[in-house]
């Protein structure tokens, strides 16, 4: 688990520890489960436990308005000329449009549906 190689950015030191107990409490149920006796109960408190830090993450979400790159992900800021193509771009008998770089500030679009942006 990603827990367990411990937080490299500010964000993912305040991401553990507000929910890294909850995290390391769900992914022992997942274990015990998988290590020993499959039992029901098991996964059952797992997913109780991934269903709070879910409803706590997207209320969390709700409330951003943009994200700091240097903060939130140093490597992606620094990358440059990726061989990745820019989602909703590709088209078979088009060149890829590929990503440059990123900016430092990223705007949270709020809407559950296709951004319009």
């Amino acid at each position: 688990a990603q827990i367990s190689r411990g937080p490299v950015t500010t964000e993912e030191n305040d991401f553990l520890r507000t929910y890294g107990a909850e995290l390391r409490a769900a992914h022992e149920h997942c274990e015990r489960y998988r290590l020993g006796g499959r039992s029901r109960q098991e996964l059952q408190s797992a997913w109780e436990l991934y269903s709070t830090v879910f409803g706590w993450l997207t209320k969390q979400i709700g409330r951003m308005t943009s994200i700091e790159l240097a903060h939130a992900s140093p490597r992606l800021l620094q990358a440059r000329d990726l061989e990745l193509a820019v989602p909703g771009t590709y088209e078979a008998t088009a060149p890829v449009v590929r990503i440059g770089s990123f900016a430092r500030s990223m705007s949270v679009i709020g809407s559950k549906q296709r951004p319009r942006k």
